[in-house]
């Protein structure tokens, strides 16, 4: 029975550190040779928003980015192929407990993932992972996102692609 006990925590010890966040992706990658890294934090996602179009049609777009609270960009593109393999697993080994697949798509060699992390009734991450084997990219979104905010998005590009 204690060798049954040892086993079971054993497990849940293992369980525990490989779960990742992407805040630990991002520090270990950013530094990477050749990794471009872009960290935007709140304080310039709303200086840039004073130079937003105003555009009527835009009021959704506009709603979202107020819910922006950071947004940080890790670019692996001339990173060699080790470092993207690496990337790759440690994406798989995100956290599934707190993160939730919203849209998966493989076409031929390059993948897309949208993830999301929420909290209550809100969205309070975003991610979003592009792979290919010449590009790896992750991109984080920040703040107190509304599904209702990001569906109204997601119908205004659909329109806009229409036209």
């Amino acid at each position: 029975m204690r060798k049954i006990l040892t086993i079971c925590l054993l497990l849940v010890a293992v369980q525990v550190v490989r779960a990742i966040d992407a805040r630990q992706v991002f520090n270990e990658f950013k530094e990477a040779r050749n990794a471009e890294y872009v960290s935007v934090p709140r304080f310039l996602m709303r200086l840039g928003m004073m130079f937003a179009d105003e555009d009527k049609d835009s009021a959704e777009a506009e709603r979202l980015m107020h819910s922006i609270h950071s947004m940080k960009v890790l670019d692996l593109e001339k990173c060699s192929s080790g470092v993207k393999q690496r990337f790759m697993k440690r994406i798989d080994a995100l956290n599934e407990d707190r993160y939730e697949t919203l849209v998966r798509v493989n076409d031929e060699q390059d993948k897309v993932r949208i993830l999301i992390r929420e909290e209550k009734e809100l969205i309070k991450e975003i991610l979003i992972v592009c792979s290919s084997p010449e590009d790896c990219a992750l991109i984080q979104f920040k703040g107190n996102f509304k599904e209702s905010d990001i569906d109204a998005l997601v119908k205004q590009a659909e329109n806009q692609g229409k036209e």
